[in-house]
């Protein structure tokens, strides 16, 4: 029990096996809403189209629709180019977010919780050259490349200098060259 009057935003982690049901269990997090209980609703890991259906039929609209995105392709797993001819239904379900004007939110950004590496996205010779240059951290170019996209960011961690330079990708931007060079490595 969280001993909370609310909480601030309450997601529905995954759709469900259809979007009728996916509907149905959004329509709990709706009621909490409505409730006082959850200041804000959301969802993630869902696609393009499944954003969409929900956006079409729900009374409350998303807030957020988190998934795993990031420098390099750390990606929600199942979100992938499957070869069905969907193409990246990771950016699509961003550019549907944004379409639709919920909030894309990258978990996973530095490729941890996402099935890539933190040392793959990190340690990448590209990020690294960026974030010399700059004079910040690689975590930091990872981070500000998505923030610089529009793109909100999930991270955890337990350490107070993390979390300062974490808030400190708001205090420089990427040149276009940075940025293309960045999504370069996010497209192989």
């Amino acid at each position: 029990v969280l001993k909370l009057d609310y909480v601030d935003l309450m997601i529905l982690h995954f759709p469900a096996t259809s979007n009728e049901r996916s509907r149905e269990c959004y329509r709990v997090l709706e009621e909490l809403h409505r409730q006082g209980k959850a200041r804000a609703v959301g969802v993630s890991n869902f696609d393009d189209s499944q954003l969409a259906s929900l956006v079409a039929s729900a009374d409350i609209k998303p807030a957020v629709n988190q998934i795993g995105f990031g420098v390099g392709k750390p990606r929600t797993l199942w979100m992938q180019d499957l070869h069905d001819g969907r193409g990246d239904r990771a950016a699509a379900a961003i550019a549907k977010a944004k379409e639709l004007g919920v909030q894309p939110t990258a978990y996973g950004p530095l490729g941890h919780t996402t099935g890539q590496g933190v040392d793959s996205v990190l340690r990448h010779p590209v990020v690294e050259a960026v974030a010399k240059e700059r004079g910040v951290t690689s975590a930091q170019v990872a981070l500000r490349f998505l923030v610089q996209q529009g793109i909100g960011v999930v991270t955890g961690g337990n350490n107070p200098l993390h979390y300062a330079q974490d808030v400190a990708v708001v205090d420089f931007e990427l040149s276009d060259a940075e940025m293309d060079q960045l999504r370069r490595i996010s497209a192989k």
